[in-house]
């Protein structure tokens, strides 16, 4: 056989008391050949399946034993791949172990106390239910330098569409003392801001004089008659548009006691617990000699 066929069907009422059923059919070609298997794979979406199954896991058993099968999940795909096909990766299949260790670093996954319980389970919760692009989000937020988008395309209206900036490299390496950056991980949006920052660029996009009293501050971005205010509630209108949910905005500023919610977000750094991306590849690459 070459296709598989799913049928889902949902028994509900309408507002108006009418019985009605939904009914989605999923027509999927399959394969028996593992190299087209992995030239194939959607990594998100493996993702978000793995991800689900570790919060199982972790509501069942213990923390620990999800990170750990989240981790062998990676571990035995990449063995595989290297045992039926002895070629390189498929571009995809690297970002694999980069999600995979996003993850361990993520709320839901980290161990340790500095997460709240409550909070990892309304994360639980709440990715629970999440679409795949909220998820991705998540695992491996988006940064963006706002401060950079002068000069650009970044930001405007382009055939109705607004252009979003390139995404920056989540390492604190990439983090400007001069600059303001966005960062989106699908459940909020947090803005950045460095210490030399200049007062002109807060005064045009924030209408304050200084960042003093914004450090971990819920705010609103104001409609200012800035190029650069336009620009940046282009992108983030476009990022709310994109969610289900709406994102509530905080400030970060440098140095200030907020600033470590961002900085668990570099996910390509090492943190206390975690190893950085390219000590983490090191690893898998001793597990799979």
């Amino acid at each position: 056989n070459t296709h598989v066929c799913i049928q889902c069907a949902l028994l509900y009422t309408t507002s108006d008391g009418e019985r009605r059923i939904r009914v989605h059919n999923l027509n999927i070609p399959v394969t028996q050949n593992l190299p087209d298997v992995f030239s194939t794979v959607d990594v998100p979406v493996t993702m978000s399946s793995l991800l689900r199954s570790a919060v199982e896991q972790a509501l069942a058993t213990k923390l620990m034993d999800a990170r750990s099968k989240i981790q062998s999940s990676c571990v035995t795909a990449l063995k595989n791949h290297r045992i039926m096909n002895n070629s390189p990766l498929p571009d995809q299949i690297k970002l694999l172990p980069l999600f995979v260790l996003s993850s361990l670093k993520g709320a839901v996954l980290r161990d340790g106390v500095e997460v709240r319980s409550d909070e990892r389970v309304a994360l639980m919760t709440q990715l629970g239910s999440a679409s795949v692009a909220t998820t991705t989000a998540f695992l491996y937020p988006s940064l963006f330098a706002l401060h950079a988008m002068a000069g650009t395309d970044a930001g405007t209206v382009q055939d109705g569409v607004v252009v979003m900036p390139p995404c920056v490299k989540l390492s604190a390496e990439a983090l400007e003392a001069h600059g303001l950056y966005l960062i989106d991980n699908g459940v909020m949006l947090l803005l950045w801001i460095g210490k030399n920052v200049p007062q002109q660029a807060l005064q045009d996009l924030l209408n304050l004089p200084s960042a003093d009293r914004l450090d971990g501050a819920k705010v609103n971005l104001p409609a200012l008659q800035s190029d650069l205010s336009t620009r940046t509630c282009n992108v983030v209108g476009r990022i709310r548009q994109e969610r289900v949910t709406g994102l509530p905005l905080y400030t970060i500023r440098q140095g200030g006691t907020a600033e470590p919610k961002m900085l668990q977000l570099l996910v390509e750094d090492r943190t206390m617990s975690t190893m950085s991306y390219a000590e983490w590849w090191a690893a898998l690459a001793r597990q799979l000699a």
